[in-house]
């Protein structure tokens, strides 16, 4: 079992810090004290992250390309169109009355409301779960919820300042860095998440076969995406056994 040190950020604390007012000063902040621990530790840097901590992440790799080995994105949206303003406005307009419902509606029906969007839907395998274990991972997943209410307001101004229409499209940037020498890119999207699938399949597609040398001289594939069967968006909370076991892969060493 190797040593791992992990640095794992609050969003919703570091969203009230006033200095903070977008992902790519969140991700500077955040890779001076990584950058710190690896020169101390001496190791490879792996980075992780899920729907705005995955944006996080494809921050942070791009403003320090060499500090990563690699990245694995759950459900991650790489960006809006930049040409696109419409669409930006758009969501902006929709996070905005988010913010607005997290600062001023009931607890519960907010909650509620948010977890009926369409794309946060279980999956099929999820609800397909019989007995206590389907009980217990709905009763925790409603208790971390209820316990989000002490952070309605931090969550409230995380839509405002991490907005996706605030945000550049990355997805040349990220294939770029996965195509630097030793680095790899994994995405994981839930097949029953189709708008997040279809964007990723869209996204990488054209580059799932690309592989280059790594230093030992031996083929790597650098850019992989993972479809999780009968996963929804929340593979995190859904099917964390797969999310393991796409971890330990990695962490085992580049596949050839």
């Amino acid at each position: 079992m190797k040593s791992l040190e992990v640095v794992a950020p609050d969003l919703s604390v570091w969203a009230t810090r006033s200095e903070v007012t977008d992902l790519e000063s969140f991700a500077e902040a955040l890779n001076a004290k990584v950058r710190k621990l690896s020169t101390t530790r001496g190791v490879p840097v792996a980075i992780v992250g899920y729907s705005l901590g995955a944006r996080l992440a494809a921050h942070c790799v791009l403003d320090d390309p060499d500090l990563y080995s690699w990245a694995l994105l759950l459900s991650i949206n790489p960006g809006l169109p930049a040409a696109d303003m419409d669409l930006r406005r758009e969501r902006l307009a929709n996070d905005l009355v988010w913010s607005g419902r997290l600062r001023s509606d009931a607890w519960s029906s907010v909650c509620e409301a948010w977890n009926d969007q369409s794309v946060l839907k279980p999956g099929s395998r999820f609800m397909a779960t019989t007995g206590k274990k389907a009980e217990t991972r709905l009763k925790e997943m409603n208790e971390n919820i209820r316990l989000q209410e002490g952070r309605r307001e931090a969550w409230a101004r995380g839509l405002e300042i991490w907005s996706l229409a605030h945000q550049r499209d990355l997805r040349k940037d990220l294939l770029d860095w996965a195509f630097q020498s030793d680095h790899r890119l994994t995405v994981m999207t839930g097949t029953d998440d189709v708008k997040f699938s279809e964007l990723t399949s869209q996204w990488l597609a054209p580059w799932l076969f690309g592989a280059v040398k790594n230093q030992s001289g031996a083929e790597t594939e650098v850019v992989r995406h993972r479809l999780v069967l009968g996963a929804g968006h929340r593979i995190l909370n859904e099917t964390p056994e797969d999310v393991v076991s796409e971890l330990s892969s990695l962490l085992s060493g580049p596949q050839t």
